[in-house]
């Protein structure tokens, strides 16, 4: 009985994600046929509005529409190639110019209708999340290989560790946690200010080695900036120093996500030693 259930179980998730996946596939491909354009930030210049890691969605709209403040994604007629999304800085009744929320000027090109994808919204951290799934598509395909050459006990676990295991590999290649990104550094008689944005998806706290008496260590959220102050040293080289700065409501709930893995593992095996074990 306990096996028939267990299978009953098994389908019931099976479908469900099959459900789930062919309603996004239907979704996405509808979005799609309007114009729906899906990227992904790569560069800082819209920081906290768009930092780092963030999926950006696109949808065809009108120039008339168009106002100063709104967020576009556009192609540069400059260099066609590339994709862009800044916010509009100034416009007419046929050009209108961008600019970087952190950029200091305007960028240097005039768009007409032709070169805009479109509006855009922005949902930080998502594009992260996007990145992660051809991670997770490949562990679940090994997930599925595996488990049939598992014994019953064995089984339970190996979609998560798969899951686990697509994850560090996200994290070592990506490295979306702990980083930063220099945007200027300016050297006076007594220290070098080093300014910085955060590109981190979690907060991270950023200290300047060797640190001046002040100004050497800040705390940041993805997109945030900060001017940090290095000791001048004779050769004038400095490093950023960084670390997670979680609260401890999470690094708890780190804790217990990362205990997951282990603990399934250990119950697999108890079940293993112990077929009687409930």
């Amino acid at each position: 009985m306990a096996e028939n259930k267990g299978a009953l179980v098994r389908r019931t998730n099976t479908w469900v994600i099959l459900s789930v996946t062919a309603a996004m596939a239907f979704a996405f491909t509808v979005a799609s046929l309007a114009g729906v354009r899906w990227f992904i930030t790569e560069t800082p210049s819209m920081g906290t509005a768009g930092p780092v890691g963030s999926l950006v969605v696109s949808a065809p709209t009108p120039f008339d529409a168009l106002r100063a403040g709104d967020v576009i994604t556009f192609r540069p007629p400059t260099n066609p190639n590339e994709v862009y999304t800044h916010r509009i800085s100034t416009r007419t009744a046929s050009e209108l110019t961008t600019r970087g929320d952190l950029n200091p000027t305007t960028d240097p090109w005039r768009l007409t209708q032709a070169d805009i994808i479109g509006s855009s919204i922005l949902l930080p951290g998502a594009g992260w999340l996007v990145e992660f799934l051809p991670y997770l598509a490949i562990a679940s395909m090994i997930a599925v290989i595996l488990r049939p050459q598992l014994s019953p006990p064995l089984r339970g676990p190996t979609w998560l560790i798969c899951t686990f295991l697509a994850l560090t590999a996200f994290l070592t290649v990506v490295r979306p946690i702990g980083q930063v990104e220099l945007i200027s550094a300016t050297t006076t008689n007594t220290h070098t200010d080093a300014y910085i944005v955060s590109t981190s998806l979690l907060p991270i706290n950023v200290q300047a080695l060797p640190p001046a008496p002040e100004h050497n260590t800040s705390t940041l959220n993805n997109g945030q900036t900060a001017h940090l102050h290095a000791a001048n040293t004779p050769n004038h080289h400095y490093n950023l120093h960084t670390t997670i700065a979680l609260p401890p409501s999470g690094w708890a709930l780190l804790l217990l996500l990362c205990s997951t893995c282990p603990l399934t593992c250990l119950n697999a095996t108890r079940k293993l030693n112990n077929p009687m074990a409930t």
